[in-house]
């Protein structure tokens, strides 16, 4: 989430691996939309949005957010299995793409799950 890498749909979509839209909507899965915006994480983001109002506005810039308020970002990141196992559900498993190693050699592999 802090990079922005991983199992977020438009950072997939950067290697034509996905679509870039999330599940429940017709946005595009960014960092920035799983943060503020995805119906999947609304409760989680409702707990974060109370922590840090105690101090700062809502919305507040990502840099701040974890430089700020760690702990309850920490917290609100542990949910994001929610995202990885909402996309899963819709065709995306990052793990079909995982590159695999033969000596030096990096070859992509694509592995069937049901």
């Amino acid at each position: 989430m802090v990079t922005g890498h991983g199992n977020i749909k438009s950072y997939l979509h950067r290697f034509k691996i996905d679509a870039p839209n999330c599940p429940r909507g017709n946005d595009n899965q960014t960092t920035e939309h799983i943060l503020l915006e995805c119906a999947i994480l609304h409760e989680d983001r409702e707990r974060l949005i109370a922590g840090v109002a105690e101090e700062d506005s809502w919305p507040i810039n990502k840099d701040n957010l974890i430089k700020r308020h760690y702990k309850a970002f920490a917290k609100f990141t542990q949910q994001l299995d929610k995202i990885k196992e909402m996309n899963t559900q819709h065709g995306t498993n990052i793990q079909e793409y995982l590159p695999s190693q033969q000596g030096d050699r990096r070859t992509k592999r694509k592995i069937k799950t049901e």
